[in-house]
């Protein structure tokens, strides 16, 4: 299944590991936002990951939110402009 992760992290440290994990897991595709395509068991170790590097410092306004994409949500997904290309289904992520 595809995900989007995206962070609002004030802290540069927290917001760096935050980064590092999600690139272990999929592509950027802005700033802050991520694609993920994920089996259920890499989708527990993302949220379990995540879960750990923002107990190191996130404040009161931080936030990470991770958005399932249905397979028909993911066929309508739009860019407009330039940037890389979204992942395809047939995409292997090894971790």
């Amino acid at each position: 299944m595809r995900y989007i992760v995206s962070y609002d992290i004030a802290d540069n440290r927290t917001r760096r590991r935050i980064m590092k994990a999600c690139e272990s897991f999929g592509q950027r595709v802005q700033l802050s936002v991520f694609e993920c395509s994920l089996t259920k068991e890499q989708y527990k170790n993302l949220v379990d990951r995540l879960d750990k590097e923002r107990r190191f410092k996130i404040g009161p306004e931080d936030s990470i939110r991770i958005y399932p994409l249905c397979a028909d949500c993911s066929n309508d997904v739009k860019v407009l402009g330039y940037k890389a290309q979204l992942l395809t289904e047939q995409a292997s992520i090894v971790i």
